[in-house]
């Protein structure tokens, strides 16, 4: 451990640290040590026994002053680290690191101008990004935040947004989606604000920043509330410039464009929660058409052109956005939850009291239904099966719990067969005590029965959850999510014949079949004990899968992952799959190794571009058509596969073993060490299907497991750069090498078209990322990426100087620029190749062993 200064923004201070190994970029996690305000960080470097020094970085490059002091440093042969906490990753700063960051921090300054010199015009000119009732969405694609959790929460602040000011209600499950969402996403964030309809219910002692919608003087007609918004955007746009958050997450409400056009005007990411159209809804339940309907629909399409993320409860809503043009990468398929603290098992005595308060005998057999009576919940079916089910069974009693629209059918039902001693009804009750009840309860029911008008039942019932959560038998209907989420279920015929629960969930019966669904709750009733087993299974399931933890996690999850590389992942419930097993990971204690193997352990390399069956000899010879003929075509001249027959061959990350196998097919005498075993197993299959002879090696190549002098050759194609020693490995390929013996090794190329224009311009500048994530962490989020693993690699590039100077030892030979895609303007026009050789995206290096080693 040795001592080195800290240098933050807010002060400076001393900690004891190791960085002696550290010679380029490192993942690593530094506590920073107390801080003290000091006016000179150079002068305190010059204290004795200063063994170096950790500047601290906010954004993604350092600011001028910050380089400037790691440039002085250098000249003291002091040395200085960039340290990104964010990201816990240091970088050594030697002068060409200092010079490429420099770079970065004037193309960062020039293109902060142009935007500043583009608003000054467009203010002149006295043009707005919003005009009357419209605006033009910005999406904010980037989320630079990382995974928040209640323990490591967001240090901006949270805004949750439910603007629908005409409505409310005390429970029902939009109730209970809006007030857990707003909990979960309030434990992520440093602090946290909720503009919403009404103040939701919290329980004893929390506390959750909410405010009402300013909606005095708001009619509630259609055309009102979308004419509402200019209103409220005026009302709340100053308090959003001052707080500034972190994100909005609004729950999409008819009419409203408010929280879009906050994300546009503020920059704000935004994640839009959309629960399906509600004109679909009104059109199937009897509700007259909305004249203002397209205006609705084109509503709608502004909040998902704006959104950062679209949140939805099943995959028929996503289905929804894909026919609307939605990219598939911005949709999440995240269904909804319940509280299992709020709603759980009661114990005896909680059961005795509430049976008791709701009149209900100790010894019945209780069937409860939970919800708001509203047109997709079964209503007539529930209403047709009362006097069935209870003329059949004389202990069973039913608790009905709610109000709503078609809550007649069943008052009818109740009135017409004189069952009002055996059935309970509650009303509408707030949340709580709707839970509460539901106690008292040892059956509940779900029989949704019908679709919607023009599509299929695209709900995510919240009342489904809940009655997992309590861990009472439930008999559901099988339509769309309902039995997604509580397969695997037993039939009604097999309830009926007394089938052991297994790993069953609930009984599935056909939607709007009365008889299978009588038989069903009947043999629930005759059969306690399995009905315990299911409720069991059902709340195992709910712990597992669909707590309001849960859904907000996926919900950052999603937002992590870098914006358009690959879709949101999808949850539509259920049953548990288990895990494919990978290839084992190589402990090397190097967290960017560790990445590197996942990465390549689950996407190998180039196999995205394969037809065919994976891991036959025709996909193998796919993979290398493309490499050589697509890709590539200068690769074979150029890494002299042909010219080393009879000479033995180091290859140091052979991927699947395409170059190696050309090598091998032209005489030489192959060695593959590979630090992915995922690479390793195609590599020998690859061999064994071409009939060819070649030895594999797992390791980590900065130990290379070799005699001194056992190679001709050394080659490695695009793998150097991957690793955090890189010299420590150009140090043992020279060891390993003959005298004489050669080197080709290729490297990304920082003076390149791709890595100015498409990383640092394209992602870094004009989707914002540089204002978080240095471009190291930008290139290990988007230059290398894996659909299977989410896995973010080393990536690091070189200038020709620097390659160079790690080749030091070596003669070098040559050092050759390559590997262009040109953009659509360059093609015909003859400036791909000169482009090429002064940008290309590859830098190869030859270089010789010298004969005798100077001393």
């Amino acid at each position: 451990m040795a001592r080195h200064l800290y240098v933050a923004e807010s002060g400076f201070g001393f900690l004891e640290v190791d960085l002696t190994s550290l010679t380029e970029r490192h993942r690593i996690e530094i506590v920073a040590p107390a801080l003290r305000d000091e006016s000179n960080p150079g002068a305190l470097s010059r204290e004795p026994g200063t063994a170096g020094v950790i500047i601290e970085i906010s954004h993604g490059c350092g600011l001028k002053s910050q380089l400037t002091l790691a440039r002085d440093l250098n000249r003291q042969g002091m040395p200085a680290f960039f340290y990104w906490s964010r990201e816990r990753a240091i970088e050594r700063m030697d002068e060409g690191r200092v010079r490429s960051h420099a770079r970065v921090r004037r193309g960062v300054e020039l293109w902060s101008r142009l935007v500043r010199a583009r608003r000054l015009r467009r203010s002149a000119l006295g043009s707005s990004d919003c005009m009357g009732d419209r605006f033009v969405p910005r999406p904010v694609p980037v989320w630079p935040h990382g995974h928040p959790t209640p323990l490591a929460p967001l240090e901006g602040m949270g805004l949750y947004l439910r603007l629908d000011y005409w409505n409310r209600f005390h429970s029902g499950g939009g109730y209970g989606h809006t007030l857990h969402v707003m909990r979960e996403l309030a434990r992520r964030s440093r602090s946290f604000r909720a503009v919403v309809n009404q103040i939701y219910e919290l329980p004893v002692r929390e506390v959750l920043h909410q405010v009402e919608v300013p909606h005095e003087g708001l009619g509630s007609r259609t055309v009102d509330i979308i004419e509402a918004n200019d209103r409220l955007f005026e009302a709340l746009k100053a308090d959003i410039d001052r707080l500034k958050p972190a994100f909005i997450y609004e729950r999409l409400t008819a009419g409203s464009w408010l929280g879009a056009r906050l994300s546009a005007t503020f920059q704000i990411p935004y994640v839009v929660e959309y629960n399906g159209s509600e004109s679909a809804m009104r059109r199937s339940f009897g509700s007259q058409r909305d004249v203002f309907e397209p205006e609705l629909h084109l509503i709608e399409g502004l909040a998902f052109d704006q959104a950062t993320l679209i949140s939805v409860v099943s995959t028929h809503v996503k289905n929804d956005l894909l026919q609307r043009g939605i990219a598939e990468s911005r949709i999440l398929v995240n269904p909804n939850g319940a509280d299992p603290e709020l709603y759980r098992p009661a114990t005896s005595s909680e059961k005795a009291e509430v049976r008791t308060e709701l009149g209900l005998p100790p010894d019945a057999v209780v069937i409860g239904f939970s919800g708001t009576f509203g047109g997709w919940h079964g209503v007539d079916l529930l209403a047709e099966s009362l006097p069935l089910i209870l003329g059949a069974e004389p202990r069973a009693r039913f608790l009905l719990i709610g109000d709503g629209n078609f809550k007649h059918l069943t008052d009818a039902s109740i009135e017409n067969h004189h069952l009002a001693d055996r059935v309970v009804r509650t009303g509408s009750v707030p949340q709580r005590d709707g839970a509460r009840y539901l106690r008292a309860c040892d059956i509940l029911v779900s029989p949704h029965s019908r679709n919607m008008a023009d599509s299929p039942f695209f709900g995510s019932p919240t009342k489904i959850f809940e009655y997992m959560a309590m861990g009472a038998g439930i008999v559901a209907s099988d339509l769309e999510q309902i039995g997604e989420v509580l397969r695997p279920g037993l039939t009604g015929a097999q309830a009926a014949q007394g089938v052991p629960a297994g790993d069953a969930r609930a009984v599935l019966c056909p939607p709007g079949n009365l008889g299978e669904f009588v038989s069903a709750v009947g043999a629930l009733v005759r059969n306690p004990d399995l009905a315990a087993a299911l409720g069991r299974n059902a709340r195992t399931a709910l712990l597992t899968h669909h707590t309001w933890s849960h859904h907000v996690d996926r919900l950052f999850d999603a937002l992590a992952r870098p914006a358009g590389t690959r879709p949101a992942p999808s949850v539509d419930a259920t049953v548990d799959r288990p895990k494919p097993e990978g290839p084992a990971l190589l402990h090397t204690g190097d967290a960017d190794k560790t990445e590197t193997q996942k990465q390549w352990n689950a996407d190998a390399c180039g196999s995205q571009y394969a037809a065919g069956e994976p891991k036959t000899l025709e996909w193998y010879l796919d993979v290398e058509r493309y490499r050589y003929e697509e890709y590539a075509p200068w690769m074979k001249e150029t890494m002299e596969f042909a010219r080393h027959r009879d000479r033995s061959v180091l290859e140091i990350g052979g991927g699947m073993g395409t170059d190696l196998a050309q090598f091998a097919k032209s005489g030489a005498r192959v060695t593959d060490i590979d630090l992915s075993l995922g690479h390793l197993e195609h590599a020998r299959r690859n061999f064994a299907l071409r009939g060819l002879e070649g030895r594999f090696v797992h390791q980590d190549a900065e130990t290379l497991p070799f005699e001194t002098g056992e190679f001709d050759l050394v080659y490695s194609n695009g793998v150097i750069h991957h690793t955090p020693n890189t010299a420590t490995l150009v140090s043992e390929i020279h060891r390993v090498l003959k005298p004489g013996g050669r080197a080709i090794v290729m490297v990304y190329a920082e003076n390149s078209w791709h890595y100015w224009v498409e990383l640092v311009f394209g992602i870094g500048l004009l989707q914002r990322m540089l204002g978080y994530f240095s471009m190291g962490e930008i290139m290990s989020r988007t230059v290398e990426r894996s659909d299977a693993s989410g896995a973010r690699p080393l990536v690091k590039v070189y200038t020709q100087e620097r390659l160079r100077d790690l080749f030091s030892r070596f003669t070098v030979e040559t050092v050759a620029q390559v590997q262009l895609t040109p953009a659509r303007w360059m093609r015909g026009s003859g400036l791909a190749p000169w482009i090429e050789r002064k940008a290309g995206w590859n830098l190869v290096i030859k270089a010789r062993k010298p004969e005798s080693v100077k001393r």
